[in-house]
């Protein structure tokens, strides 16, 4: 119990030794200001004696009367730790909805009925919780308000009657309020009438939410006093201030008004209307930017602009810089017949009144373009030049129209020293007339001139001052051209003649096997390292020849297969291409060391059959048989894609030529398409008939293709004339490519053998196959073995010489017809000797004698020596569904023959396509009782293997 003062002091009188007791007993007969202060539940409890109340708990208890009292809305919080259980029974009744369940800090579910998921069901009058499963050791905490009715009789008692606190705003907790709240603070001194603080932790957190659905104001302030209606202080990360809109509202979210009137608002789009807005140091002279800081600059005065309406007067120098749009710098427009643009000097001094000028070099930039109608009739270039329909002077003495120059009548001229004028003046006629320099007037054509006169068809040749004309030895007489006396063409080059004949081009007429072995090669090129490459199809790799000593060794070790065509990159590398469906791609192969990798695969742009291909300018082009269109291929990024589109499987040959892509056309009508590298379009070039196998580009620039006769066609790519140039026929045909070497030779690739062509010129001058002149060592130029016209020898043969081993292709005089004695027989007298030597192509006659299906004559030639003649003919079939001569039953067709045979024919040789004549047989008749009497050759023929595309046979006879 507690002791009085007296009795604690006789415990510490002097002398005494107080004991713990003694201690203990002080400190409990007096209060500790910390553990003996009573709280507010202790005052709303009513039953605590041994706190103390302080004022502040007092006032409190005083503001809150009638919840200690009892008839209030109650909340509350309790715990249940390391809960166990599915059922919790609450100390008080919860309010309905009031409840709030966490467990272990999370936040449960109320489940409001019959199979709406949720974590727990209430039983509000029962004060019950009970979970949908067991909970096993967990912190359960439950949030509820109750209704304070009946509170304790000590102190004071309830009248068990519910206080009505929505009239209510409380001093803590969240509240919501419907109806007007009015506040009047009449505080004489500088208090708030409201102050709300914001300690939520959460960003959502607020202190006051008023929510407007009618048509009034949420939120009305009036301030009568001098201090702030509405003051908004923020301190922490979030917003002081936030005036939110739904996206249905049509009320503006803030307004500022004066009397009822607005006079300034923020609609929900965020515009702020308002009569004017003033920056803090802002002065009538500052701009506001648009991150709102003040820009003290003048950007424009009204008298210094230049407006876009209305009259205008410039004064000082104007400026127009353009560099990026695409639009005019200036365009006047004007609808009147005022001027556009005037431009008036008023200075006495030379300046200029108008200058166009630039600062780059370029000659066809024009300063001036003058237009009718946006299509141009006249321009001035920087460079002075002008151009125009006509020129006219302002007297109309001169004018110039359509390249003509027309001047009218005038007086003579004034001499003006340095000059000469030329003019127009009527005496009788109107003539031209020229005033020089020194006064003497001239008339252009007057008798008194120099008259030119010479033999007819003489050139004529003047002295070196220009006078004293004279025949010169050079006769045109319209169709020739003759030099009379011995001329020098001096090219001022050693060893070059300088002498080009455009008619007399070297032609091969033979040709030697450089190289033959079991191969295919579809395609050989020049790796300019002195070595031929060629792409072996059969064995699936790429060889290479030896260009002196013709060896022949491998540059790929591994299989390509399918290996079509090859060219020679930018980078020294061969590139070559697979023609099947199953690869799509261009390799690259090291031709040092063989390596093989792939360049780019073209699977990703369709399903292509590679062909052959062509390097230019950066790109590859690639022909695609298995459709339509030039695969372009970036040497650099190996990036592919596609261009042109012509309709044809089988473009075999491409080429490059004056910037433009030719296509080499195999079956079908032997066209050459030409398809431009850029826009992709294309056209038919020439169609031939012929079945091309390669086209390339000569030294000389003419075109030239191999193909599946036995000749080499040449093309000329200006006129598109048509020519052979091997005269003498290739062995085996098929020939799959022509290339030229870096010595200007031309070989072809004839499937297993490389030929090649042998130029060998019958005439006196040796040319070029560009015609050029070259230097000779024929016999005829050897003086001791030369003769005269008549065969008689103008110089005696060493007897050094006697039986001498000629070599190339010597010559001699030819003897006359009939002449029999020990002089040398030349090839001529021989075949004038026997009947005449004639060759030329003829066009023969194709009859059906049993149903043989349309055809087309490519080509037909014979050749007449003596009574022997020789027939060769090359056929396509292009009518029938199939395209092909294939038949299991021997077939025949009538052949019109150039000269009336005698007896039979003494061999046939048939050639079918692709080289597949294994299983394929043919036989040739003439005059056997078949009532043509010699004039026609019967040609029976059985194909079984393969597509037989064309036709090739040699038919040799006698004639009578």
């Amino acid at each position: 119990m507690a002791t009085d003062r007296t009795q604690i002091g006789y415990k510490f009188e002097n002398g005494d030794i107080p004991s713990q007791g003694d201690f203990q007993e002080v400190f409990n007969s007096f209060i500790h200001k910390d553990e003996d202060k009573a709280d507010f539940q202790m005052v709303e409890d009513g039953r605590d004696n041994q706190h103390y109340v302080t004022p502040a708990l007092l006032y409190t208890g005083l503001k809150n009367i009638g919840i200690i009292t009892g008839n209030s809305y109650m909340p509350r919080k309790e715990h249940f730790d390391s809960f166990v259980g599915d059922t919790i029974a609450l100390q008080y009744a919860p309010v309905n909805y009031s409840v709030k369940v966490f467990k272990n800090g999370q936040l449960l579910l109320e489940k409001e009925g019959q199979g709406n998921d949720g974590d727990y069901i209430i039983n509000y009058e029962m004060a019950k919780i009970t979970f949908s499963g067991n909970i096993d050791n967990r912190n359960i905490e439950v949030d509820y308000w109750y209704k304070n009715l009946a509170p304790n009789t000590n102190p004071g008692g309830g009248s068990s009657e519910p206080i009505d606190f929505t009239s209510f705003l409380h001093t803590s907790g969240n509240e919501t309020k419907n109806g007007i709240l009015t506040f009047n603070n009449t505080t004489p001194t500088s208090t708030s009438g409201i102050v709300l603080t914001n300690s939520g932790a959460d960003t959502g957190a607020k202190v006051l939410d008023v929510t407007v659905t009618g048509a009034g104001s949420g939120i009305a302030v009036q301030n009568t006093a001098t201090g702030t209606g509405i003051k908004v202080s923020n301190t922490g990360a979030g917003t002081g201030l936030q005036v939110n809109s739904s996206s249905t509202a049509t009320g503006d979210p803030l307004q500022i008004a004066k009397d009822n009137i607005v006079k300034a608002k923020i609609d929900a789009e965020g515009i702020v209307t308002a009569k004017k807005f003033v920056s803090e140091g802002g002065t009538a002279e500052k701009f506001v930017k648009g991150d709102g800081s003040l820009d003290p600059k003048t950007y424009a005065e009204d008298n210094n602009v230049i407006h876009t309406t209305g009259n205008e007067s410039k004064d000082g120098a104007l400026n127009l810089t353009h560099n990026t749009s695409v639009d005019d710098v200036l365009t006047i427009t004007k609808n009147n017949s005022a001027n556009c643009l005037k431009l008036v000097q008023n200075s006495s001094s030379s300046a200029t009144t108008s200058t166009f000028d630039t600062n780059t070099e370029n000659v066809n930039r024009k300063a001036i373009s003058v237009q009718k109608i946006q299509v141009e009739k006249a321009f001035i270039t920087h460079d002075g030049n002008v151009s125009g329909t006509s020129f006219t002077t302002l007297n109309e003495k001169a004018d110039i129209t359509d390249g003509f120059l027309t001047l009218a009548a005038s007086t003579a001229a004034t001499a003006m020293a340095g000059h000469a004028k030329l003019y127009a003046k009527t005496d009788g006629t109107t003539d031209l007339y020229v005033m020089g320099s020194d006064g003497v007037e001239k008339k252009i054509g007057a008798s008194g001139g120099t008259t030119i006169t010479g033999t007819a068809n003489k050139l004529t040749k003047f002295n070196s001052t220009g006078n004293n004309v004279t025949d010169s030895n050079i006769t045109d007489n319209g169709s020739l051209v003759t030099v009379s006396k011995p001329t020098t063409i001096d090219s001022g080059t050693s060893n070059n003649s300088g002498l080009t004949l455009a008619k007399l081009t070297a032609t091969p007429d033979s040709y030697e096997i450089f190289a033959s072995g079991s191969w295919t090669m579809y395609c050989v090129i020049d790796g300019k390292d002195g070595y031929f490459y060629a792409a072996d199809h059969y064995n699936g790799k790429i060889i290479k020849f030896d260009k002196i000593t013709k060896v022949v060794s491998d540059v790929t070790t591994n299989s390509i297969s399918n290996i079509r065509n090859i060219v020679l990159g930018p980078d020294g590398y061969i590139y070559t291409t697979q023609d099947s469906s199953s690869y799509h791609s261009v390799l690259k192969v090291n031709k040092s060391t063989g390596a093989i990798t792939t360049f780019c695969n073209t699977s990703s742009i369709g399903n292509t059959v590679l062909y052959n291909l062509v390097y230019n300018n950066g790109y590859f082009y690639v022909t695609n048989s298995n459709g339509a269109g030039i695969i372009k291929i970036d040497s650099t990024t190996a990036t592919a894609s596609v261009i042109g589109t012509y309709s044809s499987n089988y473009p075999y040959g491409i080429t490059f030529f004056n910037q433009k892509i030719y296509v080499a056309e195999y079956h079908g009508l032997g066209r050459i398409f030409e398809i431009d590298p850029v826009t992709g379009a294309f056209s038919v070039w020439l169609t031939t008939n012929l079945p091309f196998t390669s086209i390339m580009v000569g030294a000389d620039g003419y075109f030239y293709c191999s193909s599946l006769t036995n000749y080499i066609t040449k093309i000329n790519p200006v006129t598109k004339e048509i020519s052979e140039y091997c005269t003498t026929p290739l062995l085996g045909g098929n020939n799959l490519g022509i290339f030229q070497s870096t010595e200007g030779d031309f070989y072809t690739a004839n499937s297993s053998k490389i030929t090649k062509l042998i130029p060998t010129p019958d005439k006196v001058l040796t040319t070029t196959s560009t015609g050029l002149v070259v230097r000779t060592k024929y016999l005829e130029d050897i003086p001791y073995v030369k003769a005269d016209e008549n065969g008689n020898p103008i110089n005696q043969v060493p007897t050094s010489l006697d039986s001498p081993n000629f070599t190339g292709i010597p010559t001699a005089p030819t003897a006359a017809i009939g002449t029999n004695t020990n002089q040398l027989a030349t090839t001529a007298f021989v075949m004038a000797n026997s009947g005449g030597a004639t060759s030329g192509n003829y066009t023969p006659v194709i009859s059906s004698a049993s149903g043989i299906i349309g055809t087309n004559v490519l080509r037909s030639v014979y050749t007449k020596i003596g009574n022997l003649i020789t027939v060769t003919c090359m056929m396509s079939a292009t009518s029938d569904s199939t395209g092909d001569f294939i038949t299991p039953t021997t077939k025949a067709f009538y052949i019109s023959l150039p000269f009336t045979a005698q007896g039979d024919s003494t061999s046939v040789i048939v050639i079918g396509s692709n080289n597949d004549t294994g299983n394929n047989s043919f036989t040739s008749v003439i005059g056997s009782g078949d009532g043509n009497n010699g004039t026609k050759a019967v040609v029976n023929y059985k194909a079984t293997k393969s597509s037989v595309n064309y036709l090739q046979f040699t038919i040799t006879y006698n004639i009578s």
